[in-house]
């Protein structure tokens, strides 16, 4: 019999953040974390961190750069 283990409100609110950065976000271009496992980064412009590291709970190393400064634009 398996027990089945609940989230902690932390890991839902990291999830449900990381799935609105995924959905409204901007391609930009990718943070160490992102680039290393070949991942597209997504951000908003008031987020500091990508939709990959607000779902793995880690900082968003992208050289401390800005939204703006790492090419906040929507590729079509």
């Amino acid at each position: 019999m398996s027990v089945e283990k609940r989230k902690s409100s932390s890991a839902r609110y990291r999830a449900s953040l990381a799935r609105n950065i995924t959905e409204n976000g901007f391609v930009v271009m990718p943070c160490s974390y992102c680039t290393s496992q070949g991942l597209t980064c997504r951000m908003l412009p008031q987020s500091s961190r990508c939709d990959n590291c607000v779902r793995r709970g880690r900082s968003c190393a992208g050289l401390n750069l800005s939204v703006a400064q790492r090419g906040c634009r929507i590729f079509l």
